[in-house]
């Protein structure tokens, strides 16, 4: 899965979580994200429609977002199994700026990134 059909596909959340930070103007652009999901995990479906909505929001986007996707159900949760994946959960959105890890958030079932990126150095 890419960013761009990830986006089409949940473009109804996305816009919807987009009108909610339409007076939230936060410099985005000194963050690269990380995000690990999977299409078939309705909190990924929240919580990467909230990032992505927070993102159409506001005028200075993020400097990259990485895409980890992880479609294959059964692949993931044997790879859960064995602990052979680099994250805990889906999922796992991780913030990085000048390429040094400043946030992880993982599965968030109150969702609600912005209230997570209020954490972020020079956001608050």
């Amino acid at each position: 899965m890419t960013l761009a059909k990830l986006a089409s596909r949940w473009s109804k959340s996305i816009a919807r979580a987009a009108q909610t930070y339409q007076d939230h103007e936060l410099d985005l652009s000194q963050y690269k994200v990380e995000l690990h999901n999977a299409s078939w995990c309705p909190d990924c479906e929240r919580e990467v429609s909230d990032l992505l909505g927070l993102q159409q929001a506001n005028t200075l986007k993020f400097a990259a977002i990485e895409l980890h996707s992880y479609e294959n159900k059964a692949s993931y949760q044997q790879q859960k199994q064995t602990n052979s994946l680099p994250i805990k959960c889906l999922p796992t959105i991780i913030f990085y700026r000048a390429d040094t890890l400043v946030l992880t958030v993982e599965e968030n079932s109150h969702g609600g990134i912005g209230a997570s990126l209020s954490a972020l150095p020079n956001n608050c």
